[in-house]
This record gives structure tokens, sequence and C-alpha cells, in this order.
């Protein structure tokens, strides 16, 4: 889906149910995979890549691998879905900490 004045650029490959906002600008040679949303008003630069089920809130600079939502350069995207894995763990931890604190505390 390819919203009103919505401009894209040679060479370049939306997949499987991308949607561009209005007036979005996607530049040359980009490659916008499965479920990529974008919202209005903005540019994809040139030979820019964004992942699949990738949300698109503001301008992407040419030549950049984007992923996730919202869309962010894809080497953050994976540390923050580690870190995010690891999210049950690190509460735990926490917890015990502040009751070693609390221990501490009471002394």
């Amino acid at each position: 889906m390819i919203g009103h004045a919505s401009q894209v650029g040679s060479n370049t490959m939306l997949c499987g149910q991308v949607g561009l906002a209005g007036s979005t600008r996607v530049g040359r040679d980009c490659i916008l995979a499965g479920q990529v949303g974008t919202a209005g008003h903005l540019t994809v630069g040139d030979g820019t890549v964004i992942t699949a089920q990738s949300g698109v809130p503001t301008d992407v600079p040419s030549r950049s691998l984007f992923s996730g939502y919202p869309a962010v350069e894809n080497r953050q995207w994976l540390k923050s879905m580690a870190a995010l894995n690891r999210l049950p763990d690190l509460q735990k931890h926490v917890r015990e900490l502040e009751a070693e604190i609390e221990k501490l505390k009471s002394r």
C-alpha cells in the first residue's frame, strides 16, 4: 500500500504487506522487507535495507540497515533484543541485590 504523494526510487524492492504513509520518499536501490510500515512525510535514503516487521517513524539515512519497532540501526536492535531476552534473569538478580542491601542497612 503506497500512500498519496509517495515516491519510490528505481531498483527498490517493496516486499509483501509494506505500507508507506502519505508523502514518504524511498530512495533508489532500497529493500523494505515484508510488513514494513512507515510514518508519513519521511525519507528513506538510497541503498537502505529495512528488515521485516519494522516500523519507521523518522527519516532513515542512506546505505543503512534498520530493524525493529520503532526502527533503529540493526546492531542496536540486536543488542536490545538480546537484553530483552535476559530481562527476567536481570530482574531476579536486582531483587536479590536489593535484599542484600536491606540486610546490610539493618545491621
